[in-house]
């Protein structure tokens, strides 16, 4: 259940496949530095969460972005592009300023491709999972996934107990 067009707090946890550990000090501290600047870009504010060794929760509230400029969109990019090494066929920041500046269809096009990722749980878990696999694989010289599915969520009540309870949960 996503709740669209306002804020909302979820509760998200994934397993790796077949249940492996796999997530050692070294891949939870790559995990959270990468959740971290997936959470900056897409302006999902989390709350609590846990790495364990063979899957992970995270706590996180989830606020629409309708509000942001063409300008503040273009920031967050280029800030979340500074701080990873960009694939073959990401565009660059300087690629997709060039493209907006421009102007025309494929300028909407591309803003508004880049702004639904913004404020968007499955955008941040599934960008996360994805830039993470990506990194473990390339250290570890793996192929395929590394999550057992997509992921799971529950919407939490926007309330301290119901908040706090949840966070409790977590961090024990």
């Amino acid at each position: 259940l996503v709740l669209k067009g306002q804020s909302a707090v979820y509760h998200v946890l994934n397993r790796n496949a077949l249940g492996s550990y796999l997530l050692h000090d070294i891949e939870k501290e790559k995990f959270v530095t990468m959740m971290r600047q997936q959470a900056a870009f897409t302006c999902v504010e989390i709350l609590a969460y846990c790495i364990m060794t063979n899957h992970f929760h995270i706590l996180l509230r989830v606020t629409p972005q309708d509000h942001l400029t063409n300008e503040e969109v273009m920031k967050r990019y280029e800030d979340f592009c500074s701080c990873r090494q960009l694939s073959p066929v990401t565009m660059t920041p300087s690629e997709f300023r060039a493209i907006i500046e421009a102007g025309g269809e494929e300028a909407e096009r591309e803003m508004q491709m880049m702004r639904a990722r913004l404020g968007n749980l499955s955008s941040f878990v599934c960008e996360l999972k994805h830039r993470f696999t990506i990194w473990y694989n390339q250290t570890r010289g793996n192929k395929g996934t590394l999550w057992q599915e997509k992921f799971r969520s529950v919407l939490v009540q926007e309330s301290a107990e119901s908040m706090s309870t949840v966070a409790a949960y977590i961090d024990l």
